[in-house]
C-alpha cells in the first residue's frame, strides 16, 4: 500500500502485483505491464491494491484478470484472448473507464448538493444573482 512511510522511504513500495500462471512474460512485456499498473496506481485511492493475473488456459488461449480493491469499491475485468498482452491492454482500458465512471458518480453527488445548485452566490456578505 502507498503510505506516508513508503513515500518518505527511498525504496517505494508498489501496491500492485503481477502474477503469471503457465507462462512467463518477456522482460519487455513485464516492464510494459508494470509501467501501466504504476500509472493506474496514481488514479486510484491511496489504500487500493491492484492485481493482474494472466493464466495460460491451453496452447493458444489466455485468461487475464485485472482487479482493483479500493476501500469503497472493487473493480474487476476478465478477458480471454490468444495474446497475453492484448488481454492486459483491453483490461487496462476497461478498468480506466470504470474508474472514471466511478469518480464521476462521486463528483455528481457533490455537484448536485443543494448548496451548489443555488443561483445565488454569496461573496463576503454580499449576495449576487
Amino acid at each position: 500500500m502507498k503510505t506516508l512511510s513508503s513515500y518518505l522511504n527511498s525504496k517505494e513500495q508498489e501496491s500492485f502485483t503481477i502474477q503469471e500462471a503457465g507462462l512467463k512474460l518477456s522482460p519487455e512485456d513485464y516492464l510494459k505491464v508494470r509501467m501501466r499498473l504504476k500509472s493506474l496506481e496514481a488514479k486510484v485511492p491511496a489504500t487500493s491494491v491492484i492485481n493482474f493475473k494472466v493464466t495460460k488456459i491451453d496452447s493458444e488461449k489466455f485468461k487475464g484478470e485485472l482487479v482493483i480493491f479500493a476501500p469503497e469499491k472493487t473493480f474487476k475485468v476478465v478477458e480471454y484472448s490468444d495474446c497475453a498482452m492484448s488481454i492486459f491492454f483491453i483490461a487496462h482500458k476497461q478498468i480506466k473507464k470504470n474508474i472514471l465512471g466511478w469518480k464521476k458518480s462521486i463528483l455528481d453527488k457533490y455537484i448536485n448538493f443543494p448548496i451548489f445548485n443555488s443561483h445565488k452566490i454569496n461573496y463576503g456578505g454580499y449576495v449576487y444573482e
